[in-house]
Formats: structure tokens, C-alpha cells, sequence
């Protein structure tokens, strides 16, 4: 099995396990998830995390 956790387009929610808990948000970017499965013999799987927005870069390795 393969779980990943997808930011979401809007506001972020905040994971608060405690029973009592008010829900919460916070404002980060904006992103999505793109995924790539390969052949169903092969079993390969990509993902690429996209901020959505204008953001420095791409920038060279040190």
C-alpha cells in the first residue's frame, strides 16, 4: 500500500490529535501533488511536490 499526504490548494490544516481540539488553519503556499505510476509490472511510483506561486530559483547546488 502507498499513502502520501497532499498539502492543500487553500489554507493548510493543522493536525491537532487531541479530542478536545478547535480546528485550525494555516496560511501557507498553496500546493499539489503530481504522480507518475509505472508500468503495473514494475511496480515504480514518482511524486513531485508543486508550490502554486512565483518562488526564487531554480537555483544551483552549493
Amino acid at each position: 500500500m502507498w499513502l502520501a499526504g497532499v498539502p492543500s490548494t487553500t489554507t493548510q490544516i493543522a493536525l491537532r490529535l487531541e479530542p478536545d481540539a478547535e480546528p485550525a488553519s494555516y496560511l501557507e503556499p498553496p500546493a499539489f501533488m503530481l504522480h507518475r505510476w509505472g508500468a503495473a509490472h514494475t511496480g515504480s511510483a514518482v511524486s513531485h511536490l508543486c508550490y502554486i506561486g512565483h518562488f526564487e530559483g531554480p537555483l544551483p547546488f552549493a
